[in-house]
């Protein structure tokens, strides 16, 4: 018993001493498994910090710490804006956090990373209420997510993991930098180190999707752009890290224990030993945030608070920039018609393998690529030949290829038929850029008696892409009186489809009470896309698009006033034909430049960025005033200077501008873009001297936006007297006073009349008035379009560093801006603007594609380019029959009214193949 007794007791001690010694081992193995903690006492009072996905995990701890620190009698601690997309979890989150720290200065911000729109809403909502950034923290994710794609298209894991926050930090950066020295914190993972980025399927489009290739795709992405972003703000004091916080028991694994549950179950009580707390999976965000002498490790990797290496991929600079270069344009691609034609030939080409290859187009296809591409790019892709299909001295060569790029147009189907039965290439790959029909597919079938036919597909690039967000028909005359011409409507009514289709947009349809013929476009439309309806079946989004129908004749001002910005004026006073500008007429024009292009895709000039990427707040130079335009070419002409050894050269005025291109030809190699501009410039320069449009344009404005008659009529009679007044500068003034006073008591456009009849204008022009009265006078008119207002007079400034470029600002705002800003507000009344069909939106639209019967204006173009810099959230799209200027729009309202009748005319077709 004794001794039974003894051994009962060895075996007790022996346990209690091996206990003693695991209970040890499992402390230190937590704590190495806890990593190094921050020990930094740094206060963050008067800071502002932004922590996405802050209302769990280790979010929401290191919201927590930063929250309390500098929390004493006479500081009030950090702001912290916690920016999470549950808003419900994240409330109660944020009164935890303040509760037990005493910090009541932490907020909550809505933001959905799966949604560019939510991002760009949450900016917006940040920079208007907030004055500072001191640290953003890129904390939210998800991980190992089954398969879905986005309301803009991307694969999930990588658009809420890696492209939100992308785009997020980019339009936070001008913040950031005031804010300086600040810093962005980039929580990655390990898994980087298995990553690789698949250029050419980022989204799983076209390869089997894969849960952890794509989790690990996401987080080496955050690795090279921390990279990246450190790279490109070296000189700015802002600071970059990314960091593997360990593995940590949160939120985040909830998909890996949906999926394999068996696999979660087995994995948890070991887990619970092995991870992470959330408290410790914070501090190395913590330590990145708040360490004081960590600028110098800026784009460095993070694990336990210790700078460590990470996998040889995050360190390629190649790879890193091109990354930033690949999202900067993905993030681009919605609502942007340059692009999507773009697309569509690009995949032609590409589709057709490799090879030589001839390019087959008739005279409205040559247009819609030409817009897209230069044919130098086109040569690139081993196009080595374009050719009409309507042309008849083609000769055969076999050895090439024949992509087919065609309008579906009874002509060009007869024209295909002949070329498939006598054919010319080798084979052919056939591309149409609407609807065609079954009949017309079949008589192809039967031409093709060789088989030289390898694919007839459909994409729908049946427009003219003119910027990202305008796009024209090249249509013109479109009326008669008050309603279509019989053959317009149905082309008319294939353009708009086939943008909607290129767009990926099936839309809701609002359109103008006042127009018949807006409201029997909206039918045509919504006809075809119900026959077609699975052309039309795409992904649904949570707001539905929106088609806005306008007509022209409610807005006759706009296209009447003289214009100031770029493009605009170049197409007023020059004539811009598919972005093409005849010189030839210009005094002692270098032979060079007697047609030039002026092209936003393929001029780097015409479409600079001033800012650090088209996102949110750009000003690019096609939109810029007619002074800032001479001032931007000045200064790439002096930063070229300042690199030359010898004296440098004055630029005070246009003519020294061009002295300076034809004494440095290297200039003119280097930047030949700039000395086209320099010609064109100086042209626009000599007409606005030349026409006195300075004084013109004044009185203009002033009939346009202000109410005094009596001064009005003063003035247009004084520039009616004056000889050194166009022709059509003379008219125009008379209409713009005929439309603006045109019920007023004291009227005098009988004797404006008379005052043009002494001046010797033609009887045409001066009948011109009064049909412009009857296109869209007050009888005609749907709107209020003249709301009178006590605008300052026009505003002029001089450059004092160049001279003979004025930069003029002018009152006016098209209808459209007041359109678009009640729509988008969700005040457009549904008794003037009312829908098609029972449906109609409660939310505020997000995508807008406008379309004016009658043609837009660049004017137009320019409201909106700036409401879709301005407004977060909302992507407008414009476009018109054409792109006007006065010249144009008069033979618009001769035609309508019944003195003329002009325009290209196409006919139709019906229905498919293979459709994209």
């Amino acid at each position: 018993m004794y001794v039974l007794l003894e051994k009962s007791n060895h075996n007790i001690l022996d346990l209690t001493f091996n206990g003693s010694i695991s209970n040890v081992g499992f402390i230190l193995l937590k704590k190495w498994i806890a990593g190094g903690g921050c020990y930094s006492s740094v206060r963050l009072d008067g800071r502002t910090v932004i922590i996405t996905g802050a209302n769990t995990g280790i979010g929401k701890e290191t919201a927590c710490d930063m929250a309390k620190r500098g929390l004493r009698a006479c500081f009030s601690g950090a702001r912290v804006v916690m920016a999470c997309r549950d808003f419900i979890k994240a409330e109660k989150a944020a009164a935890e956090i303040q509760r037990s720290t005493g910090n009541v200065n932490v907020v909550v911000r809505q933001l959905d990373l799966a949604s560019l729109i939510s991002v760009r809403k949450f900016v917006h909502e940040f920079i208007t209420t907030e004055d500072r950034l001191d640290i953003l923290i890129n904390n939210a994710g998800v991980m190992m997510c089954p398969h879905s794609l986005t309301e803009d298209g991307f694969e999930t894991q990588f658009a809420v993991n890696h492209l939100g926050h992308f785009l997020l930090t980019v339009l936070l950066l001008d913040v950031l930098k005031r804010s300086a020295p600040s810093r962005v914190i980039n929580v990655s993972s390990i898994a980087h180190k298995g990553g690789k980025i698949h250029f050419d399927d980022l989204n799983f489009n076209q390869k089997p999707y894969n849960a952890l290739v794509s989790y690990r795709q996401s987080k080496l992405a955050n690795v090279l752009f921390t990279q990246e972003l450190s790279r490109r703000t070296k000189s700015c004091r802002v600071t970059a890290y990314a960091l593997h916080p360990g593995v940590i028991r949160t939120e985040l694994g909830r998909y890996v224990k949906s999926r394999h549950p068996l696999f979660s179950a087995l994995l948890f009580f070991p887990s619970v030993i092995l991870m992470k707390t959330p408290k410790e999976g914070a501090q190395t965000s913590i330590y990145c945030a708040v360490t004081e002498g960590l600028e110098k490790y800026s784009g460095g990797y993070f694990s336990d608070c210790q700078l460590k290496e990470p996998s040889p991929e995050a360190k390629d600079d190649v790879t890193a920039m091109r990354l930033w270069d690949a999202l900067k344009k993905a993030l681009l691609i919605k609502m942007n018609v340059v692009l999507a034609v773009k697309q569509y030939v690009s995949k032609m080409i590409e589709s057709s393998g490799t090879g030589m290859k001839v390019l087959l187009m008739d005279k409205e296809t040559t247009s819609i690529v030409s817009m897209v591409y230069t044919q130098s790019e086109i040569l690139q892709k081993e196009v080595y030949l374009f050719e009409r299909i309507d042309s008849q001295n083609r000769e055969s060569m076999k050895h090439l290829k024949a992509i087919c790029y065609l309008r579906p147009t009874k002509e060009n189907v007869e024209n295909l038929i002949q070329e498939l039965r006598r054919p010319k290439y080798s084979v052919y790959f056939i591309y149409f850029s609407n609807v065609i029909s079954k009949s017309e597919v079949k008589a192809l079938a039967e031409a093709d008696e060789q088989e030289v036919v390898a694919e007839v597909q459909e994409f729908y690039g049946d427009f003219i892409a003119v910027n990202p967000h305008l796009f024209s028909l090249n249509l013109h005359g479109v009326s008669r009186g008050r309603s279509w011409e019989p053959i317009t409507l149905p082309r008319v009514t294939q353009g708009l489809t086939s943008v909607l289709l290129a767009l990926k947009k099936c839309p809701m349809i609002r359109y103008q009470l006042s127009s018949d013929m807006a409201k029997r476009l909206a039918e045509s439309v919504k006809q075809i896309i119900t026959k077609e309806y699975e052309l039309f079946d795409f992904r649904k989004t949570e707001v539905s698009p929106l088609l806005l129908i306008l007509d022209r004749s409610d807005d006759a001002i706009t296209p009447l006033l003289n214009q100031w910005t770029y493009q605009a004026m170049v197409h007023e006073l020059l004539a811009l034909n598919n972005n093409r500008i005849d010189l030839s007429r210009v005094p002692g024009i270098n032979k060079d430049l007697k047609e030039v292009v002026l092209s936003a895709e393929n001029d780097e000039f015409y479409a600079n960025v001033v800012s650090l990427i088209n996102l949110l707040s750009v000003t690019q130079n096609l939109y810029l005033n007619f002074g800032e335009i001479g001032t931007n070419i000045k200064n790439l002409m002096e930063d070229f200077q300042k690199k030359k050894p010898k004296g440098q050269q004055k630029l005070e005025s246009i003519a020294d501008m061009k002295a300076f291109v034809d004494n440095y030809p290297q200039f003119k190699k280097m930047s030949g873009t700039v000395s086209k501009h320099v010609t064109v410039v100086g042209e626009l320069s000599r007409l606005v001297s030349e026409r006195l449009l300075m004084e013109v344009s004044e009185v203009e404005q002033e009939l346009a936006c202000q109410n005094d008659h009596s001064s009005a009529q003063q003035n247009v009679r004084r520039l009616l007297q004056n000889p050194r007044v166009a022709e059509l500068d003379a008219v125009r003034l008379v209409m713009l006073y005929a439309l603006r006073y045109e019920r007023h008591s004291s009227n005098i456009l009988p004797s404006l009349l008379e005052e043009l009849n002494r001046r010797g204008v033609s009887e045409r022009y001066r009948k011109m008035v009064q049909s412009v009265i009857e296109y869209g006078g007050k009888r005609i008119r749907g709107s209020d379009l003249i709301t009178p207002t006590d605008a300052v007079a026009i505003t002029k400034q001089f450059f004092k560093g160049l001279k003979g470029v004025e930069n003029v600002y002018t009152q006016h705002q098209p209808l459209l801006h007041d359109t678009l800003d009640q729509l988008i507000k969700g005040r457009l009344k549904d008794s003037q603007f009312p829908y098609l069909g029972p449906n109609s939106l409660r939310d505020r639209p997000q995508d807008i594609i406008v379309f004016i019967i009658g043609g837009a204006t660049y004017e137009e173009a320019l409201t909106v380019y700036n409401l879709n810099r301005t407004m977060p959230g909302v992507r407008i799209v414009l476009g018109g029959t054409t792109i006007h200027n006065t010249k144009s729009f008069l033979e618009e309202v001769t035609s309508s009214v019944g003195l003329g009748h002009g325009g290209d005319r196409t006919h139709g077709a019906g229905r498919p193949p293979t459709r994209r």
